[in-house]
């Protein structure tokens, strides 16, 4: 009597070998898509936050110009006072504090809509920080799942290219977070002194130069995969 054969393949044989080779290439392949498009979110992210930071370092500079313009005021109405006081001229005096006094209170009004446009951006830094931390967290993922494919590469040079850019990946989370930690410093120093301030913006300065490494590193890894 003639054997009745199954129509499944056997999971050994060399035409299943293939196609789970296929599946894990294909998954892989979508990995590597799904991560690139990631890549693209954090790049305009780091873009976006970069130009913020401009933004603050420009409204930092305004407020150490008011600050100053304020401590020169103030010199100058000590000197009018002991004008008065020696026999100068009070309508003049009176003309000029006024004067001053105009000047003080929109500088008041300048330091709070600094502040509030401070406030914003910080709140948007702060979103962003989150959805970069989330991006992290998936790309990481990304990358487990991807060395647990790792035989199924067409190419070794393939698979050095993907660990290459986990660790890449790995150095700019740290690199972000770092960043949060130094705007957290920053919001928390604005508008104590000049040298806070310039503390401030030398903090963001070193955020911004991380992000840029952290770029380079994606355009890398992009045009190798």
């Amino acid at each position: 009597m003639a054997v009745q054969t199954s129509g499944n393949r056997p999971a050994d044989s060399p035409t299943g070998g293939v196609e789970r080779q296929e599946s894990h290439a294909a998954a892989v392949r979508g990995l590597r898509g799904d991560q690139s498009r990631a890549d693209r979110e954090q790049t305009l992210a780091d873009d976006e936050q970069t130009r913020c930071d401009g933004e603050q370092t420009a409204a930092d500079t305004d407020q150490a110009t008011a600050d100053n313009d304020q401590a020169a005021s103030d010199v100058d109405q000590q000197t009018s006072d002991r004008d008065l006081m020696a026999g100068g001229d009070r309508g003049l005096h009176d003309l000029m504090r006024d004067a001053r006094d105009s000047n003080t209170h929109a500088r008041r009004r300048g330091v709070a809509r600094r502040a509030g446009a401070a406030a914003g951006r910080d709140a948007s830094a702060y979103e962003r920080d989150l959805a970069a931390v989330e991006r992290d967290e998936v790309g990481a993922k990304r990358d487990r799942e991807r060395a647990a494919r790792d035989t199924a590469e067409v190419d070794d040079a393939r698979g050095q290219i993907a660990r290459r850019g986990a660790s890449h990946r790995k150095r700019a989370a740290a690199d972000r977070a770092t960043a949060a930690k130094d705007r957290a410093k920053a919001a928390m120093g604005r508008g104590s002194s000049s040298a806070d301030r310039e503390q401030a913006s030398d903090d963001r300065e070193r955020a911004a130069v991380g992000r840029h490494e952290d770029h380079v590193d994606r355009l890398v890894n992009q045009s190798q995969q």
